[in-house]
């Protein structure tokens, strides 16, 4: 049984539609899915970035919040990953909305995730703020991350900890460490699995 970390937004929820659906609203723009060719938004978007933080903030503490779904199709694979390893939630969502995340968490993946941590926050004792989450998962003792920004993979990376990326449009020009995989969401278990096997150990 292997420690697997896994993100939220862009690997097992949709953020990408309801957050453009807001920032339309909010900015009187136009964008679509279509649109998003980078994993940083503010780029995307051409907001600074600290406008773009507060703007993220506003989103995750207002009623858009929970038009966040589940992709379709990830549910049964989280629910099968969690019959053989140890999952758990490694996201860069503020700690403040700590509670809000674990509702969602609960309510689509309940018994799935034994644990739930934030890497971005200003106020949590345990984790500085911006802390990444190459360091986080190493001193989580998380064997493998999952994620869909390649930034994170390569920090995953730097600190000894296996990554599969989750492709997506964002991150599909961008170049991968050695041996990380970018698989489609329907090929990530296997993914994860030959990946762990390259280790030496499969833990089965």
């Amino acid at each position: 049984m292997a420690h697997l970390g896994v993100d939220i937004d862009g690997v097992i929820a949709d953020f990408a539609t309801p957050y453009v659906a807001y920032h339309n609203e909010r900015y009187g723009t136009n964008y679509s899915l279509n649109d998003i060719y980078a994993h940083d938004l503010w780029v995307v978007f051409n907001l600074p970035l600290e406008e773009f933080i507060a703007d993220i903030r506003r989103f995750f503490g207002s009623n858009h919040f929970y038009q966040i779904q589940p992709f379709p199709e990830v549910v049964p694979i989280v629910r099968s990953l969690a019959q053989e390893h140890q999952l758990c939630v490694v996201t860069s969502r503020f700690f403040e909305f700590l509670e809000r995340t674990r509702s969602f968490i609960g309510h689509y993946f309940d018994g799935c995730f034994q644990a739930i941590h934030c890497t971005y926050s200003t106020d949590n004792s345990t984790y500085q703020h911006g802390t990444g989450k190459g360091d986080l998962c190493k001193r989580l003792g998380v064997d493998l991350l999952v994620d869909d920004c390649v930034a994170n993979v390569h920090d995953a990376v730097q600190h000894g900890v296996q990554a599969v990326l989750v492709e997506r449009p964002w991150n599909v020009r961008e170049s991968l460490p050695a041996l990380v995989e970018r698989v489609p969401l329907e090929d990530l278990t296997s993914a994860i699995a030959r990946t762990l096997s390259r280790n030496g150990n499969s833990f089965s």
